[in-house]
This record gives structure tokens, sequence and C-alpha cells, in this order.
């Protein structure tokens, strides 16, 4: 069967969104101006979508009423924060950058009846403020938040030194991940949300580092806190497997040889250890 054209693909989706949400894409509410308009998205030269292809006024909606619901007003306030300060922002695909920061809180949204002692404010604050700070170049004291807050979104920010090495640079941000749960989650999240989006719009060898970068670097680390952070472990370890099926998957779609002991490489797979500079690093030891 042959794939769907864009333009059909596209009132496929809108028809999805017609039935999901009660009303015509033509007629769309803007939840950070509070107008209602023609809804269509711009991105890249001379390129319009009709409609969008991740809904953002539904996701804000369904968050705006937990967050009310369950009584994280500052969440809510750091939701539309983002959207404000990420209203030009669009991903490599296209889509406006919001649908990013919302689609983890939605993931959260969704896990918070099982573990609501670890699916907090805080978190929520974190995953919307993440990029925030690394898109503006602000210092992390701008942010009008909670000095918690601060520090997390400050742990989530890749940091770089003068003789800095592109495999030294990542391995110093994921190690420092571990030094809050928080941080632990929503990068978690984070690493989730972008495994899961980037297959038709990352050149092929970007998409080979990245699972590369989350092979080598991070899922040791989250191994680790699994036994660092005993209460939330549960949490953690279900996280930490969703990763791992994604990685499963993209490995064998892409080639990647992985380390994960408990994945069988294809024949035919190779090491690309080099996209992150780890063979820098064998040929110094």
């Amino acid at each position: 069967m042959s794939r769907p054209k864009k333009d059909e693909q596209i009132e496929l989706r809108q028809d999805m969104e017609k039935d999901l949400i009660g009303h015509t894409q033509e007629e769309t509410y803007n939840s950070v101006t509070g107008t209602c308009g023609k809804g269509t998205v711009e991105y890249g030269e001379d390129k319009v979508l009709p409609g969008r292809i991740y809904n953002i006024d539904k996701m804000y909606y369904e968050l705006k009423g937990f967050f009310w619901g369950v009584g994280m007003l500052d969440a809510l306030r750091a939701m539309e924060y983002m959207l404000r300060r990420h209203d030009r922002h669009y991903r490599d695909g296209g889509q406006p950058y919001a649908v990013h920061p919302l689609g983890m809180a939605i993931h959260a949204m969704q896990l918070y009846s099982g573990y609501p002692k670890f699916i907090t404010e805080v978190l929520f604050k974190t995953i919307f403020l993440h990029d925030v700070r690394e898109d503006e170049e602000r210092e992390i004291q701008e942010l009008p938040f909670d000095r918690e807050s601060q520090t997390n979104v400050d742990l989530m920010t890749v940091t770089r030194f003068k003789r800095d090495t592109k495999f030294s640079i990542k391995l110093r941000y994921a190690e420092g991940l571990c030094k809050n749960v928080t941080v632990v989650i929503a990068k978690l999240l984070d690493i989730i949300n972008n495994l899961s989006s980037m297959v038709g719009i990352f050149p092929d060898q970007k998409i080979r580092k990245n699972i590369v970068e989350k092979d080598e670097l991070f899922m040791s680390v989250f191994e680790k806190a699994q036994k660092d952070f005993g209460e939330a472990s549960c949490l953690i370890e279900m996280l930490v497997d969703e990763v791992h099926r994604l990685l499963d998957i993209l490995a064998l779609v892409y080639g990647v040889k992985l380390r994960d002991e408990n994945f069988v490489n294809s024949p035919k797979s190779k090491n690309y250890a080099y996209l992150i500079g780890l063979d820098e690093v064998e040929q110094c030891v």
C-alpha cells in the first residue's frame, strides 16, 4: 500500500481533530492571544499548512483544566509564560515549538494519578521552562519563578567550557541530571518526546547520533538513578523501559549497534560512536 500524499495526510488529520474537539480548524481559539481566527500555521519559506498537525489548543485546555483541578496555578502560569516565549519558535519539522513541552506535560499529566508524589507542580514548571533559557540565552535568575524551578532548568541546560569536546560536554550534562529526581523524570519525558518525533524530520545521520547519545551516555545515568532514588524507582524504571523500546526500534530501522546487552543487534548494524566523539575518547585511553 502506498503512503497517502501530503495533502491527503493533512485532510485525514483534520478529520480526526474535528471528531476530537467538535469544531473545524477554520474556527480555532488562540489560547495565547485570546482571539478566534483562521487556523493556519506558517513554517519555513512559502510553506503554509491549513489547520495544525498538532492541536496546541486542545493540549492547552486539557492541561489548564488539570492544573485548575489539582490547584497547580503556578504551573498554569509557567505554561502561559512558555507559550509567549516560544510564540515564533518552530521545530525542525515546522511545528510550533510549544508542541514539545506541551507534549511532555500531557505525558506527565497521564502519570499523575499513579505517581502524585513525583508528578509535582515543580516538575511541570521544569518541563515548560527547560528550553526557554537556552533559546533566549537568558540568565537563570531572569526566569520569574521559584528558585527550585530555576535550579532544575539550570541542570537541564547544556553548558560549554573552553577545551570541551562534544563528548565531554554531553557526559558532564548527563551526569549532572542525577542530582535531582525531578530533573531525571523531566529529562526522561524530554527524551521520549524527542525520540518519538524525529523520524521523517531529521536526516538519518542525525537520528543515528541521537540514538547513540542516548544509548552510550544517558541510559547508564538513568539506570543509576533508579537505585539512587528508591521511592521513584518504579516510575523511573517505567520511563527508562519506554526509552529502551524506542531505541530498540530506531536502532533496527537505522542500523545502529546498541551497547545494551539485552538487545540483539542486527548483523548489519554498525558502531556509530564516532558521531558523539566517543572514538576520540577511546583513542586517548
